[in-house]
């Protein structure tokens, strides 16, 4: 494995990547996201964790509510391609965001896609390593 594939990585988990092409939403919907590993996310997870008592770790819906609230507050950065009823573009921000995400209809298509975004970053691809490997 190359060092520049781990650094180029890393730099996805810090800096976000855009993610297009996400299951159950129209292609040219994308979402500027951050890794797991990236400091804030993980700061942010470890103390949602720490304030549940040992019985709401067990609580499915809790751990849903903190899913969806590192997405609100930390997972996602952007997006492309969200336009309103007449087709102009709705401007990215935590409000825009929030609405989306906890809004009954759009919630349950809107986490799954960004849940896929978030798990493409920071991935090595190993498809480009298995083509370098055959030059």
């Amino acid at each position: 494995m190359k060092l520049s594939a781990l650094k180029k990585a890393g730099r996805e988990i810090i800096e976000g990547k855009w993610v297009d092409n996400l299951p159950n939403l129209p292609p040219e919907v994308g979402f500027l996201v951050v890794g797991l590993q990236h400091p804030e996310v993980r700061k942010f997870t470890a103390e949602a964790y720490r304030a549940l008592t040992e019985e709401e770790r067990k609580d499915n819906d809790k751990l849903e509510a903190i899913q969806r609230d590192q997405i609100k507050q930390v997972l996602v950065r952007g997006w492309r391609g969200i336009t309103d009823e007449a087709g102009a573009d709705i401007p990215f921000n935590k409000e825009s965001l929030t609405a989306l995400v906890d809004d009954p209809w759009s919630g349950p298509m809107i986490v799954p896609a960004i849940n896929t975004a978030v798990e493409k970053v920071g991935v090595v691809e190993a498809e480009a390593e298995k083509a370098d490997a055959k030059n």
